[in-house]
């Protein structure tokens, strides 16, 4: 795990933000998973908002990435 973050390195708001990321590629996989293999019913309605929810967040978290990462050539 990264460590915390100081918010004025760019550097170390972006290693955040990649685990983020991986975060919640990892959430939105077993929502994946939990849609494909249980029966229809209220557990998959609320996997498939998870699912929604964490396409969204890693939509956003990429925003931020491109935002806070450092141009090449920059340190």
């Amino acid at each position: 795990m990264t460590p915390p973050a100081d918010a004025t390195d760019p550097n170390s708001l972006a290693a955040l933000g990649h685990d983020l990321n991986n975060l919640l590629t990892v959430i939105g996989g077993y929502a994946t998973l939990l849609l494909e293999t249980a029966p229809p019913g209220e557990a998959t309605d609320f996997a498939a908002e998870i699912e929604k929810a964490s396409k969204d967040a890693t939509k956003v978290v990429r925003e931020l990435l491109a935002k806070v990462q450092p141009r090449r050539g920059e340190s």
